[in-house]
């Protein structure tokens, strides 16, 4: 592009630039695996978009190298809506999310047994609150 400035019948030399239109990022994806309590969950993001860096969110804090992100031993305190967005030069996409649920430990069960004499069957109870 170029432009001149004309006063009265005056007319300047011509300022010129080159304009550069960066593209926009491609919408990143997340994938992820279901963990249990405990665990450390961990999430990835890939774009097609070339030379991206990514920028994460969640409700808790997280560990991030560029396009991951790992909620250090999840609790279900860890469950919620996490995003991420991509971004090149100055240009940033919007962001894709995921739902995180982690899942929850079942309670140590107890096991029950009543006193038997040697020759006969042995039962064995076990009982759980959560399983």
């Amino acid at each position: 592009y170029s432009v001149s400035a004309t006063l009265n019948t005056c007319t300047s030399q011509s300022a010129a630039i080159d304009v550069a239109i960066n593209p926009m990022p491609v919408v990143p994806t997340i994938a992820m695996t279901t963990v249990c309590e405990g665990s450390d969950q961990l999430l990835t993001a890939t774009s097609t978009t070339a030379g991206v860096t990514y920028n994460w969110s969640g409700p808790t804090p997280l560990v991030v190298n560029n396009n991951e992100a790992t909620i250090k031993a999840a609790t279900v305190a860890s469950n919620g809506s996490y995003s991420v967005s991509a971004t090149l030069n100055t240009c940033t996409s919007q962001s894709a999310a995921v739902d995180v649920a982690i899942n929850p430990m079942p309670v140590v069960p107890t096991i029950a047994m009543t006193p038997v004499c040697e020759g006969s069957d042995q039962l064995l109870t076990a009982t759980s609150s959560t399983a």
